[in-house]
């Protein structure tokens, strides 16, 4: 065993609360002349010697009535979503609207359409689609688009 790694080895002993980029901030200083691996490698050789506990899996809350949603195929289920508002450069707001497909995640349109008039009155998928004809998406749920285009 190299002296390197026994040296980190028993500090990581003497110091278990602290992490291979502690142990290495406190060794390198300390001992300038060695050649002292990465914070990676150090990581591998505590893992390695059972030095690291293993994080904990962080719990994420769901609703309980929440169905994840299952595609079997590209154009299955299409997401549409206005992603907030931001102020463009000549200090109008922008509203952009974003269309993905869910199971292919490919982001089929982001547009930031101008809140004119004749903007608030078309529907956001004409003006943020017009090119696209076929294949339609078997569901689009558009909730959001529908409360904000009236």
């Amino acid at each position: 065993m190299p002296d390197e790694v026994a040296a980190l080895l028993c500090q990581a002993r003497k110091h278990a609360d602290r992490g291979p980029e502690k142990l290495m901030d406190w060794l390198r200083p300390r001992y300038p002349r060695v050649s002292w691996p990465a914070i990676s490698t150090a990581s591998d050789v505590l893992k390695h010697a059972g030095l690291i506990k293993p994080r904990r899996q962080r719990y994420r809350a769901t609703h309980p009535g929440v169905v994840p949603p299952n595609t079997h195929a590209p154009n299955d289920l299409w997401t549409a979503d206005f992603k907030g508002h931001f102020r463009t450069g000549d200090g109008e707001y922008c509203y952009p609207l974003t269309v993905a497909d869910l199971h292919a995640r490919y982001l089929l349109a982001c547009q930031g359409p101008a809140l004119d008039a004749n903007a608030r009155r078309a529907h956001p998928l004409r003006t943020a689609l017009p090119g696209v004809r076929r294949p339609y998406p078997t569901i689009l749920p558009l909730s959001s688009i529908a409360a904000t285009s009236s």
